[in-house]
């Protein structure tokens, strides 16, 4: 629900409100009394244009001027359910996923932008298993949201279940959308359909209206022979006007890689990105992405500059520090300057200790530096969170064997 939605709805729950009490407190012979408080409509008016501010810091990202409007909408009298989703969002953007769980608990659960919300949270927090029971119930309503359906699917795509992935995107009401297009072809690219020029040519049939599926094409059809370094300037540059454009496409084109990398594929989307990358106003995603890149090139010298310049901008990014930690176990490279894998690491399972592929990874970390009561110590700490936590006790008993 928008900004503007959610302001009506407040409003018209306002005066609703309003005159239930009026009724109940007047005589009934009195005559009702239909005027509008001017400074309620005033307060409401200035909830209205600080949610709106909200909306836009979030999106630049401004955090400090996001949290700023929320508690000013907050001090006029928004409701919870105008604020905590925003409030959520800020929260979770700083990964603190905590604080962004009990923050969306106070708004109504009922409302789809809500309850899709939630679940990203849960996801964010580790609860993955919760967020895909919820996601399984949703998708079978009939009211269920695109945007739910495409979750659930990435989720499917990710586990390696691309039936169940297609299945879901082939319904009548995710044919035109973005992202659900973004997902039909990387499940082409990750299950070697890609190759395939009739599956390609028939999506940029019906989907020739969006000039970033010809661009996701034209990465897929580079010359199997051609070298990396000979990607033809043209199709740099176009791709890399797309990618500024939709940034949403970079992630999918990077995860695709991961599964199914090839080497002309990875020049192309690398080199786009280099382009834009400065000018964009929200780099993280783009530096991320050409670290991942770099690494699967071979170049981890590269990889490792753009790791550290990532999080310099992001310490508790969780994909930085494993591809860090990754990185300083190859032994030709120079990792001696800058942050440490291991204590990337330690930041990032700190601020978020139900992540249990940082809390694996350093815990691996301690044991291959040579510290193994630091290790005992961290898988302690972690069954003390979570008694049930499978593989911290395989580790501990392979430790102890």
């Amino acid at each position: 629900m928008s900004a503007r939605s959610r302001w009506i709805h407040s409003v018209c729950r306002l005066f609703s409100r309003s005159k239930d009490r009026l009724k109940h407190a007047r005589p009934s012979n009195a005559t009702p009394n239909n005027t509008v408080d001017p400074q309620r409509l005033r307060n409401s008016l200035a909830v209205r244009q600080s949610l709106g501010e909200a909306e836009l810091a979030i999106g630049q990202p401004d955090h400090a001027t996001a949290e700023h409007a929320l508690a000013r909408a907050a001090t006029l009298g928004a409701s919870a359910d105008q604020v905590a989703p925003l409030s959520a969002r800020v929260a979770l953007m700083q990964a603190q996923t905590y604080r962004a769980m009990r923050l969306i608990e106070c708004a109504n659960p009922r409302v789809p932008a809500v309850r899709l919300l939630t679940n990203l949270i849960r996801l964010s927090a580790g609860q993955r298993t919760r967020a895909e029971l919820d996601l399984g119930q949703w998708v079978a309503e009939a009211d269920c949201p695109t945007e739910a359906v495409t979750l659930r699917a990435w989720l499917w795509m990710i586990e390696g279940h691309t039936d169940a992935a297609q299945r879901l995107l082939s319904r009548d009401e995710m044919e035109n959308d973005p992202v659900a297009r973004q997902l039909r072809l990387t499940i082409k690219m990750q299950t070697g359909h890609a190759a395939d020029r009739r599956d390609v040519t028939d999506l940029l049939h019906r989907f020739s209206d969006e000039a970033i599926t010809d661009r996701w094409a034209d990465s897929l059809t580079l010359g199997q022979r051609r070298q990396a370094d000979e990607v033809p300037l043209d199709r740099v540059e176009l791709l890399a006007v797309e990618l500024a454009a939709q940034p949403l496409a970079i992630r999918t084109l990077v995860e695709a890689q991961r599964y199914r990398p090839e080497a002309d594929r990875i020049a192309l989307i690398r080199r786009a990105l280099l382009r834009i990358v400065d000018d964009l106003p929200e780099p993280l995603t783009a530096i991320e992405a050409i670290a991942q890149l770099a690494h699967l090139a071979g170049d981890n010298d590269d990889a490792f500059r753009w790791v550290q310049r990532g999080l310099k901008l992001a310490p508790y990014s969780a994909k930085l520090a494993l591809l860090l930690n990754t990185i300083e176990s190859d032994r030709d490279t120079n990792t001696a300057r800058g942050i440490s894998g291991r204590s990337a690491l330690e930041h990032v399972a700190e601020a978020q200790p139900t992540w249990p592929d940082v809390q694996i990874a350093l815990a691996d970390r301690y044991r291959r530096d040579d510290l193994p009561a630091h290790a005992v110590e961290h898988l302690y700490r972690w069954l003390m969170r979570d008694p049930d936590q499978p593989q911290a006790t395989a580790m501990l008993k392979e430790m102890a064997a």
